[in-house]
């Protein structure tokens, strides 16, 4: 350690020099660091829904996505594509490389936009038109109120109008939202009669009622937004629900049509074996008249015939239980 000193003692100019240095780059640091408390940020993805109302999952898939994930996959800056494929609904997640700085965005989500109506009259009759969401990056900043005791709610709100005009004039203001939260008061009439007094008068007593309701609304920061996020949670479950029955659905009533295909095709399997039997039957009776079978045979042939017969009747109920079935996936009977 004395060594390391001494060395720099006796070099004063590259002791100097590596001061300056030092100095010198955390000043540029410095300068160059981010200083805002929110700082802005881009998500370098962007989704692209398609509706095809009355469609099934697979011919969602088949008809629009492939198609617009073939176009989009020609893009250089892709990174990855995730799709999901609903009943009436493609959503097209796509995520691009890391590398493409935030300048450059918006440009590329032009691209995408044109490679995505580029093949919008590929898709087919009743679907889209496809629609490209990229704005995921904005983010409430700054709130600020009016309120005064001289003027209206009216003239406030023309005053956060200009207000407003002239905020978006400033360097970096991307977006601005009203909001309007106004006390509401509110008055009502209440008329009703009442019953004969003790001394059972003739004539009813009115009463009137007068009520007054001021209902002053409390702002939170951030309650628009958690109940737009409660909201879509809401939808996004409901949709989820819905997709899950409507799946339950389709896999009962495609199984119950898998099981009628197969009782029908047993049904026309026996028939044919009972069309053999009775006909081996009949040509055991020939052969037993003119001597050539035993009686053994005879009755073989007969048991063969009424084993036929019971699989042919087992088999036709077993259809008319399919049938049945498959009449009640499909709701034609209750």
């Amino acid at each position: 350690m004395k060594g390391f000193v001494k060395f720099f003692l006796n070099n004063k100019a590259l002791t100097w020099l590596l001061l300056i240095l030092i100095i010198a780059g955390g000043v540029v640091a410095y300068s160059g660091m981010g200083k805002l408390e929110d700082a802005p940020f881009t998500i370098k993805q962007a989704v692209v829904t398609t509706t095809y109302p009355g469609a099934s999952p697979l011919e969602v898939q088949q008809q629009v996505t492939d198609v617009l994930e073939e176009s989009i996959q020609s893009l250089g800056e892709l990174y990855y594509l995730k799709s999901d494929n609903r009943a009436g609904l493609s959503k097209i997640t796509v995520y691009v490389k890391k590398e493409i700085r935030a300048k450059d965005m918006q440009q590329l989500w032009d691209k995408l936009r044109r490679k995505v109506n580029d093949v919008q009259n590929k898709l087919p009759q009743g679907a889209g038109p496809s629609k490209v969401n990229d704005d995921f990056g904005d983010v409430l900043g700054v709130f600020y109120s009016l309120s005064s005791e001289t003027r209206s709610y009216r003239e406030l709100e023309d005053c956060a109008k200009d207000i407003k005009n002239e905020l978006l004039n400033v360097k970096d203001v991307a977006r601005l939202a009203n909001s309007q939260f106004m006390p509401k008061l509110s008055v009502s009439i209440d008329g009703s009669y009442s019953s004969p007094g003790y001394n059972f008068k003739a004539d009813l007593n009115p009463n009137y009622a007068i009520y007054a309701k001021l209902s002053v609304p409390i702002f939170e920061w951030g309650k628009r937004r958690n109940t737009r996020k409660a909201g879509k949670y809401a939808i996004d479950m409901a949709t989820e629900n819905q997709k899950k029955v409507t799946d339950n659905v389709r896999l009962e009533v495609e199984t119950a049509f898998y099981n009628y295909s197969q009782a029908v095709k047993k049904v026309s399997l026996t028939e044919n074996s009972l069309n053999k039997a009775e006909e081996s039957k009949e040509l055991a009776f020939e052969k037993y008249r003119e001597g050539n079978i035993s009686i053994v045979e005879v009755i073989n042939a007969q048991i063969y015939h009424l084993e036929a017969k019971v699989n042919f009747i087992q088999s036709k109920l077993n259809a008319q239980i399919a049938r049945s079935g498959l009449e009640r996936a499909r709701g034609e009977r209750f």
